[in-house]
């Protein structure tokens, strides 16, 4: 992974230094909950394409938190998780609550399947 990143998340010199998924957010279809803190070490403008990028995408701020919005601010939090699953039509889906949940207790796991 170190060649990949190279020094550290802050410091890309390897091979993945150059590489972007901003061209390809207009491939997602489906609806996209964007969350970050108003301390959040992930500021506006790194969350910005994101938000511009995603067709369907809601982007919230939460003001009170850094980057770990559910362990700081929990109610506030949960309740804007609910009502993207409500608006999105994902509240009584099984499935998408199991996403949620699994993400929820191991939010790399998804990303390293082989």
């Amino acid at each position: 992974m170190l060649r990949r990143l190279g020094v550290n998340e802050f410091n890309m010199t390897g091979t993945l230094k150059d590489w972007s998924v901003i061209p390809k957010l207009g491939a997602v279809s489906c609806p996209t909950l964007i969350l970050n803190g108003a301390d959040d070490e992930v500021q506006d403008s790194c969350v910005a394409p994101l938000f511009h990028g995603i067709k369907r995408a809601r982007w919230v701020t939460l003001g009170s938190s850094s980057h770990m919005a559910f362990w700081e601010e929990p109610a506030k939090y949960f309740q804007i998780v609910g009502d993207f699953l409500a608006d999105s039509g994902l509240e009584g889906d099984m499935e998408a609550q199991g996403i949620v949940a699994r993400w929820f207790c191991n939010p790399w796991a998804s990303l390293f399947k082989s």
